[in-house]
């Protein structure tokens, strides 16, 4: 992708359909249709949709240790606690 030209409020990009395409999260071979001139691709909008998927999978892989960690203490406890009944 090349910045070609300048306006008040962006920029005038030269970019390969490829790199259209890749910048919408879209393969080349999933396409369905081309992009015309007028087109808009919301690039910010995909990048928050992406930051907030990968604050999620944080999230989710933290959840996960938990929980992990939660099923080895009740383990631990529930072979205690047979321990102290055979006594």
């Amino acid at each position: 992708m090349k910045v070609i030209g300048k306006t008040p409020d962006g920029y005038i990009l030269d970019a390969s359909e490829e790199d259209a395409f890749a910048i919408q999260g879209m393969y080349k071979f999933e396409k369905g249709r081309r992009l015309e001139v007028g087109d808009e691709i919301d690039i910010a909008g995909l990048f928050q949709r992406y930051h907030s998927i990968s604050i999620a999978l944080n999230d989710i892989n933290k959840l996960s240790q938990t929980a992990t960690l939660l099923t080895n203490a009740v383990d631990w406890v529930q072979q205690f606690m047979e321990g102290s009944e055979e006594e």
